[in-house]
């Protein structure tokens, strides 16, 4: 079958077969448009993170490399929910594509379409900021809304949008922005269409290049209700979900000593939008494994302490979004070798390492002030060890549950009972 786009363009084998080939070629874009925002906040240097020892998984790869950001013009233009970009020709258009993997071997999309209908067709011009990971929250957050961003702030006209809001969050936090639903084409319902005119706003963050800060700013601007900070006391372990995998194992150990600490348990998925930013906002220390939960980090205030477990294999992903922020950034890693891949087991973090990474955070007596905490380099304003680190336990006593006045139904059914 791949041997077919040899001989026949790529519209045409769609038509006849209800799948389209990606031809090894790029397609043709009819104009660009350099993206370049003003950011309020100052560039700013990695600066290497802080774990229990001296990890040699971590090595801080020099970031030089700036974001990739544009906006591509197509005449008569194809996409796709998957997030692909093709011209007139089926073509596909590989700086049109978010993803540093976009398949330009040939093979096929996993759209398939009834053998001999036409493509549909959207008159006017149409904005797709469609992609195959939109499902996800870290994805939604970072990938999809900063090319809407793109979209408002370069002021283009468009008719309609194409997207995906299938998903609670994608909801709700179209319903902040302001989009009308009018405006929007659902990509579940149009998995693929040709328009008169297509803008695809590109987003590129892979690889070396730099985190941009002005992502950061807007999604603060969105969706921080009355802007500004606000005072922060909450410790939050953020869990996942079993079904997600790549969970701690050990939770069993894990959680009653960070609930011993005043951690309270979170899952993100089960709480509406608005209340995930509201906790992360009030939030003086984060801990979680490696997940989308951590996206939420972006609300944080200044200062915040977060502690990343990784099993044996890591990404900086969360470490270089802290940055843009001005977070305090820590990391605790499963011993075993690192992959090519994440895995997506479950990995066991130890207890004892932990509670090392907690004291170098300045995590422990629940009593102690902000003078005691480390400043946002990481050095403790206190040179007064905390029991912590005077016996590597926990010498906090547990918090006093909330009342059932003080807290939201959502939340408490987000929180796992310690018993």
């Amino acid at each position: 079958m791949r041997g077919l786009t040899r001989f026949l363009p790529p519209v045409t084998i769609y038509r006849l077969t209800g799948r389209l080939p990606f031809a090894p070629f790029a397609g043709k874009v009819t104009a660009t448009r350099r993206y370049e925002p003003s950011e309020s906040s100052p560039r700013y240097e990695y600066r290497a993170p802080q774990s229990a020892d001296d990890d040699p998984a971590w090595n801080i790869f020099p970031v030089r490399v700036p974001d990739l950001s544009e906006l591509v013009t197509i005449d008569h233009g194809i996409a796709l929910r998957t997030g692909h970009v093709l011209d007139r020709q089926g073509l596909v258009v590989p700086r049109a594509i978010h993803k540093k993997r976009y398949h330009l071997e040939p093979g096929w999309t996993s759209d398939r379409w009834p053998a001999g209908r036409r493509i549909p067709a959207i008159r006017g011009t149409v904005a797709s900021i469609a992609a195959s990971t939109q499902w996800n929250y870290y994805h939604w957050l970072f990938d999809i809304l900063p090319r809407l961003s793109m979209l408002l702030d370069l002021k283009v006209d468009f008719d309609r949008l194409y997207l995906q809001r299938a998903k609670r969050f994608q909801a709700e936090t179209l319903s902040i922005i302001g989009l009308s639903d009018d405006v929007v084409l659902d990509c579940d319902e149009t998995p693929i269409f040709r328009a008169d005119r297509l803008l695809v706003p590109c987003h590129q963050t892979t690889g070396r290049r730099r985190y941009p800060v002005w992502v950061s700013e807007r999604l603060r601007q969105w969706f921080l209700p009355g802007g500004g900070n606000r005072p922060a006391t909450r410790r939050l372990y953020v869990a996942r979900s079993a079904e997600y995998g790549r969970g701690l194992a050990n939770e069993d150990e894990i959680v009653p000593l960070l609930e011993s600490l005043g951690f309270e348990y979170v899952l993100p998925e089960r709480l509406p939008f608005a209340e995930q930013v509201r906790l992360f906002r009030e939030a003086e220390v984060v801990v979680a494994p490696h997940g989308a939960g951590l996206a939420n980090i972006v609300f944080c205030n200044p200062d915040t302490a977060i502690i990343e477990l990784f099993p044996p294999d890591m990404k900086y992903t969360y470490y270089k979004i802290s940055q843009t922020v001005g977070l305090r950034y820590y990391f605790a890693r499963a011993s075993g070798e690192q992959g090519r891949v994440m895995s997506r087991g479950n990995f066991h973090v130890t207890a004892d390492r932990l509670l090392c990474i907690l004291a170098m955070a300045g995590v422990g007596d629940n009593r102690r002030t902000s003078a005691e905490r480390p400043d946002a380099s990481g050095r403790p304003r206190s040179a007064a060890p905390t029991s912590v680190e005077r016996t590597g336990r926990p010498g906090a006593q547990p918090e006093a549950p909330p009342s059932a006045d003080d807290t939201s139904k959502d939340e408490r059914s987000a929180r796992k009972s310690s018993k």
